[in-house]
């Protein structure tokens, strides 16, 4: 469910170069260390202004329903 979701929401990344990398990465923390690291990589791409602010939320939002799921 979170990897469908997350590429729905990445899809609208402006950078085509960024995309694949993220989501992989996002999706990665979420699996295998936890849905804090992987907030955490968010939140250092939206610094970053890799990942724009609105996206960001519904990413952080996604990962947040996931953690309770689980």
């Amino acid at each position: 469910m979170i990897f469908v979701m997350t590429s729905r929401i990445l899809n609208n990344i402006p950078e085509e170069d960024h995309r694949r990398p993220v989501f992989a990465t996002i999706y990665s923390k979420a699996s295998n260390l936890g849905i804090n690291e992987a907030r955490n990589y968010v939140k250092d791409k939206t610094e970053e202004e890799i990942i724009p602010e609105e996206m960001s939320e519904g990413i952080l939002n996604l990962l947040y329903r996931y953690s309770r799921l689980r």
